[in-house]
């Protein structure tokens, strides 16, 4: 198998970090490349760290072409302070790494986005997720694929008492539930970076004849492709 080169944005966020653990327990990528302003302690030799602020990304250069570009970036509205910021952080640098991605010629851009992502939807959160979908895709990197998980599970480095609400809930739910696989299930974070990993080394791979190739994956088929690449059945 050829020998990929990776970047990854968001490395310390709690989908990023388990992507980059995945990323790292496989001999696949022969350089995984950090962007961001912080940064995780990791000694291995095949990651390179880059600090700047996603405000400096053009200015950024690599030695190497890019095979694929992990965007793990989002905040909340509380974390943010602002609508102003949050839009920053969900929108304008996911599609900043997009453009990244296609400047390098990228094969691959995968980015967590929101099972509620829509232009016209009810909130600010969805409508700012439905908008960066729409112009990431908009810079025109062949492949893309958008992780529409819905709440997730996981440990992370900060409290959200809305989350840590919505997961007591489902909690009480989800087993009584979860043979629908229905898409507003929530999913461990464990999953969602596992099915990136598995969508950019090709588990699920399609034929990507010319022009833009566009996956939307939600709960069924995270699911399945995190099984995948454990080599779970």
């Amino acid at each position: 198998m050829k020998r990929r080169h990776a970047v990854l944005f968001g490395a310390t966020g709690l989908i990023g970090s388990l992507v980059l653990r995945r990323l790292l327990a496989l001999n696949v990528y022969e350089s995984i490349t950090l962007i961001g302003r912080r940064h995780p302690e990791i000694t291995d030799l095949r990651v390179e760290a880059i600090t700047c602020s996603l405000d400096e990304l053009a200015a950024v250069r690599l030695p190497h072409a890019i095979d694929d570009v992990f965007c793990c970036l989002g905040t909340t509205l509380k974390r943010a302070g602002s609508r102003e910021a949050f839009y920053r952080v969900d929108h304008d640098f996911c599609v900043a790494a997009a453009a990244f991605a296609k400047n390098y010629a990228a094969e691959h851009f995968l980015m967590v986005s929101s099972v509620n992502a829509d232009l016209k939807g009810i909130s600010f959160y969805s409508q700012v997720k439905g908008q960066t979908e729409a112009d990431v895709l908009a810079e025109g990197v062949s492949r893309v694929t958008l992780m529409q998980p819905s709440l997730l599970e996981g440990e992370r480095d900060e409290i959200r008492f809305g989350e840590e609400i919505g997961q007591t809930l489902m909690s009480v739910i989800k087993p009584f539930v979860s043979w629908t696989q229905a898409q507003w299930l929530s999913i461990p974070a464990a999953s969602v970076a596992d099915a990136m990993v598995a969508s950019a080394l090709g588990v699920d791979a399609q034929s990507v004849a010319s022009g833009q190739t566009v996956r939307r994956l939600r709960y069924k088929e995270i699911v399945e492709l995190a099984k995948s690449i454990r080599g779970e059945a």
